[in-house]
């Protein structure tokens, strides 16, 4: 199973990376916060499960054995400020790839 821990920025789906779009794009399920899914609804077929808790969304992958491909996608920069970091380590056996979003903090910069 691929997992891909994607950094949504601010829940704004244009603002997606490139590399991030793909992967969301071939994705089975989508999991993540009420908020981040409503953002991206509309852009991807994949299964959308609303779920933000790590302990909650470490469960749902490893139930899932038939799943090919997660996207778990999580507010601003996964190396910055988000939940990927825990998610990485609970889910250390299914290899996560992070991919990188835009961080509120890049994006006032940009705007400035």
């Amino acid at each position: 199973m691929n997992v891909f821990i994607v950094g949504c920025g601010m829940g704004n789906p244009t603002l997606l990376t490139m590399e991030a779009h793909a992967a969301l794009r071939h994705c089975d399920v989508i999991i993540g916060s009420a908020r981040i899914l409503a953002g991206l609804s509309e852009k991807y077929e994949a299964r959308k499960i609303t779920e933000a808790i790590p302990d909650a969304i470490t469960e749902l992958v490893r139930s899932h054995p038939e799943w090919k491909s997660v996207g778990v996608a999580v507010s601003g920069d996964v190396g910055f400020y988000s939940a990927a970091k825990i998610l990485l380590d609970k889910l250390a056996d299914h290899a996560p790839v992070l991919l990188q979003g835009i961080s509120s903090p890049q994006y006032f910069a940009a705007r400035l």
